[in-house]
């Protein structure tokens, strides 16, 4: 506390002496900002200090170099960050063009600051599945680093144009399957590959939580994080949570020691439950991979092994008070079947000589 004290009074103090210090003003919207309107304007007079403010800035991309960038490059970090954190005011606004825009200037300025990310979600709340395939096109490759948002927008648009499909689940070989299910399938395998967890939380199965600040890529966070900003773009799609919820489990079965090997990743890491134990609230239960899911087969065999197991062994053991309490339990059921048939045979005895006869 002492410390974001002492570093609040050097942003007043900064702003006492220069009247527009931009990364002075780009903490006080962080820190200080109470609504996201406060927090625009702050951002918008930050930029435009820096624009105006005749200090040079790179015209290239942003280029990290250490301790030894420049200040030319420090002031294009600066520009770039400012222009991210405008585009996501803006969208919490409404304001989705300029979201767009804004993002679309930051990735191109900023390609590993990940705001590829936040314009695929913009993309999808104005319903330009156009451009999202467009800018999915660039980042789906296998040879480039992935999130979940990017695997699942792209089960998202291969649902949306396969269309419901009534056999998803059943076996890739049989006849007359068509590239749109072929591609969408492998989709599928690709995207839970490297996020098992987020289909649990778009189908509602499991509750989750508000998104952290930070996630663990392919963790249990990730996939809090994207169903929480993404569960109304699956919704919008009728077809999309039917194909997952068929699919998605046959997925999880075909993968075969995901913790040693992987298909299209490498292989899923064990040490990404501490880290979401870490991040998330305690009161969450952090889902774990791989999953130890029992077949209902087995459960009955075993349960049926056990009552034989325990009969037998209470048969070997107690063999006098069994076999009287086995009288008692078949003179408690005779008797009644006895007063039955007699009750039968006085009262309807067509009836009764039917059955005797039968």
């Amino acid at each position: 506390m002492y410390v974001y004290h002492c570093v609040m009074t050097g942003c007043l103090s900064s702003l006492s002496l220069l009247c527009s210090h931009p990364a002075a003003l780009l903490l006080l919207a962080e820190e200080e900002a109470a609504t996201l309107v406060e927090t625009e304007g702050l951002l918008r007079q930050a930029m435009k200090s820096l624009e105006t403010s005749g200090q040079p800035i790179n015209a290239g991309p942003v280029v990290v170099v250490g301790c030894s960038q420049t200040t030319a490059g420090r002031n294009k970090a600066l520009l770039v960050y400012i222009k991210w954190r405008l585009g996501m005011c803006a969208r919490k606004l409404g304001h989705l063009k300029d979201a767009v825009r804004l993002f679309r200037q930051v990735t191109r300025d900023c390609p590993f600051l990940s705001a590829h990310e936040n314009l695929i979600e913009a993309l999808l709340e104005m319903k330009n599945y156009a451009d999202v395939q467009q800018v999915l096109s660039k980042y789906d490759d296998l040879g480039l680093p992935k999130s979940a948002t990017i695997c699942y927008t792209s089960v998202l648009l291969r649902a949306r144009s396969a269309g419901e499909l009534p056999l998803v689940s059943v076996d890739i070989n049989r006849g007359g399957v068509t590239n749109a299910e072929l591609e969408l399938v492998s989709s599928i395998s690709r995207a839970v590959e490297f996020n098992p967890h987020v289909p649990q939380y778009l189908l509602e199965q499991k509750s989750f939580v508000l998104p952290p600040e930070h996630v663990v890529k392919r963790g249990d966070s990730e996939a809090v994080a994207y169903a929480f900003h993404h569960l109304r773009h699956w919704k919008q799609i009728d077809s999309a949570l039917v194909v997952l919820h068929y699919s998605w489990m046959t997925a999880i079965a075909h993968l075969q020691n995901p913790t040693l090997q992987g298909r299209y990743f490498h292989p899923y890491p064990t040490s990404t439950r501490d880290g979401d134990g870490q991040i998330l609230p305690s009161h969450h239960s952090v889902s774990t991979h791989p999953f130890k899911h029992t077949p209902v087969s087995i459960k009955v065999n075993l349960l049926g092994c056990t009552l034989s197991f325990l009969i037998g062994l209470v048969l070997q053991t107690f063999p006098a008070p069994v076999k009287a309490g086995w009288l008692v339990m078949n003179h408690w059921f005779l008797i009644p079947l006895e007063m039955c048939s007699q009750l039968l045979e006085h009262y309807f005895p067509a009836i009764w000589l039917t059955l005797s006869e039968g």
